[in-house]
This record gives C-alpha cells, sequence and structure tokens, in this order.
C-alpha cells in the first residue's frame, strides 16, 4: 500500500474525506498536521477533564498519561492506514 503524498492528502481533503474540520497549511510531504484542541484528559489524576482554552496551553507531567483531543476529525476509509504519533520537537522536559 503507497503513502499518500501531500498532493494526494489535499485532493482527498478537497472531497470532503480523510480529513474533517482541516487547515490546507497543516498538510506536509506525505502527512498532516494535527491540531489540539482545548480539552483533554489527564487519565493518571482519576480520568480528570481539562479545559485549556483559558490558558491556551498545557503541561503534560512526567509520567502522566493523557487523552488529547484534536481540532480535526479524521475520516479514514478503508483502503487507508493511518498512523497518528506525537511530534518530538514539540515535546521538551522542564527542570
Amino acid at each position: 500500500m503507497p503513502t499518500l503524498s501531500d498532493t494526494d492528502i489535499k485532493a482527498r481533503m478537497a472531497n470532503s474525506t480523510l480529513i474533517l474540520g482541516r487547515d490546507i497549511s497543516h498538510v506536509g510531504p506525505a502527512c498532516y498536521e494535527l491540531s489540539m484542541g482545548s480539552i483533554y484528559y489527564d487519565l493518571t489524576e482519576g480520568d480528570r477533564r481539562i479545559d485549556a482554552s483559558h490558558s491556551g496551553s498545557i503541561l503534560i507531567k512526567p509520567g502522566h498519561r493523557t487523552v488529547l483531543i484534536t481540532k480535526e476529525e479524521l475520516k479514514i476509509p478503508y483502503d487507508i492506514i493511518a498512523r497518528v504519533t506525537s511530534k518530538g520537537s514539540l515535546l521538551r522536559a522542564y527542570p
């Protein structure tokens, strides 16, 4: 199964498939960068729902497990496999 190119991704997005609530500027070479929404869940603290809309940022403590909710919704057809990973450049260690 081939990897979708940026042109393929944009074509599917134009047909309102693959990614809903999308931003065309997030398309990269053979990828789409998801955006984090303002709500996330900290599973380490009793599945606590956290609304980060007032602060505009979040801090995930070391060792905490979280569920991050994206702004986009993926609509993956049966003929495609998608892989979602965290972006390492956004991860920082605080002293």
